[in-house]
């Protein structure tokens, strides 16, 4: 499974917050590299074509739901609601509250 990190500090962010998290982390891919922007699924399709990788064996993490989990899903990715505030869509079964729960995803 390939991590596409979304800002430039994630790695300093989750140093620590979840052992050998960063390791799942690549590069970072812009709107602007890409030619379009969430939540339209051509912006996830490009990243999985630009990292070579199928939608299905990807894994997307975002804290907007109807912008990160919809998105993805909608272009056949897998897809974690980061849901720190616990107001999320209440019917979302892959939702973690932080980024250390997060490796209960990566199988």
């Amino acid at each position: 499974m390939v991590g596409v990190r979304v800002a430039d500090d994630l790695p300093r962010a989750v140093d620590g917050a979840v052992g050998g998290l960063e390791d799942h982390l690549g590069p970072v891919l812009t709107a602007e590299e890409l030619g379009v922007a969430k939540p339209r699924p051509a912006a996830f399709l490009a990243a999985c074509e630009r990292l070579g990788v199928p939608p299905a064996a990807t894994l997307h993490v975002g804290d907007e739901h109807a912008v990160d989990v919809l998105g993805a899903r909608a272009a056949g990715l897998r897809a974690v609601h980061v849901d720190r505030t616990g107001t999320g869509p209440a019917d979302e079964v892959a939702r973690v509250g932080s980024l250390r729960e997060l490796a209960a995803h990566l199988a």
